[in-house]
């Protein structure tokens, strides 16, 4: 008990010192936000508390788990109101396994619901971090990435893509970021990735309004962008959307497809599973067999 109340009071006065130090931010309103889609990057991430910087302005943000704003300003000042929030936040003692959840070009983290779900009830300790997918480039997301788990108290990691999210993770790697000192890579399960880039992009890069609105990601998501990325040098698998024929769901795509990306254009040399989903691209994530393979590919590295 006694120690208990030591590190409650030492709580408060850490936290204290900071408010001191870096003041407690601008004058805030708790209001509603949207959480983040597009022009806001994650910089730190527990509970589903999140530190937010935009990109547009460059200031900083903390919302709680219902996306409600609780402070903003500096960077100082909003870890500041961080650790004045630390009881409502709470902590989570070191765990072997943690659970990333990367999503797709124009998705936000709500994009995985249904599958943090599911891996939440199975006992998974998961974690989704946001990222502006269509403002800056597959090298900015990786940095903003790696900065955000490299003070993650978990000893592995296992990482689930979705669509461009598999090309940030392949970056990560190139980078040789120095998170993957601290943590171990378990491995990789890329969801409807564009590994070896996708048509698409490099029929629409032809028009101007694609790298306005998609971005620079989404210019990197081009054949001769993505086969420029290394192969994982962990045990990975990937699961692609499709109807399993010749004819796919989109019909300007040659062969099978999820409506965006051609299953041929998922796969990579040393892929340890491979599994193909009858769902379109946009919803393959959350669907019941993507879900299944998942879970089985965290426990046993198969689908």
């Amino acid at each position: 008990m006694r120690s208990l109340i030591l590190s409650i009071l030492a709580l408060f006065v850490s936290a204290g010192v900071l408010v001191e130090r870096a003041g407690a931010g601008n004058f805030n309103l708790p209001v509603k936000t949207f959480g983040g889609k597009q022009l806001w990057a994650d910089q730190k991430v527990l509970n589903d508390w999140r530190i937010q910087q935009s990109v547009a302005t460059g200031h900083f943000r903390l919302l709680d788990p219902n996306d409600v704003r609780r402070a903003w300003g500096t960077l100082e000042a909003v870890e500041a109101s961080w650790e004045e929030q630390r009881e409502a936040i709470g902590k989570k003692s070191r765990v072997s396994l943690r659970v990333l959840l990367l999503h797709g070009l124009g998705r936000s983290r709500d994009s995985f619901s249904g599958l943090k779900g599911a891996l939440q009830d199975r006992g998974f300790d998961v974690e989704v971090i946001q990222y502006p997918s269509t403002r800056l480039s597959l090298e900015d997301h990786a940095r903003q990435v790696g900065s955000v788990i490299k003070d993650w108290q978990a000893e592995e990691v296992v990482i689930v893509t979705h669509s461009l999210g598999g090309l940030v993770t392949r970056k990560m790697i190139e980078l040789e970021l120095d998170w993957r000192s601290k943590i171990k890579l378990k491995s990789i399960i890329m969801i409807a990735p564009p590994n070896k880039g996708a048509a698409i992009s490099d029929y629409l890069q032809k028009f101007s309004i694609f790298g306005a609105v998609m971005g620079e990601a989404g210019l990197e998501t081009r054949t001769v962008e993505a086969e420029k990325l290394p192969v994982p040098d962990v045990p990975f698998g990937v699961i692609a959307g499709g109807k399993g024929d010749a004819r796919g769901y989109n019909p300007l795509l040659d062969g099978d497809d999820d409506g965006v990306v051609r299953v041929e254009e998922t796969s990579l040399p040393g892929q340890k599973e491979f599994l193909l989903v009858d769902a379109i691209h946009s919803f393959i994530m959350n669907d019941p067999k993507t879900v299944e393979a998942v879970i089985s590919f965290i426990e046993e590295e198969r689908f």
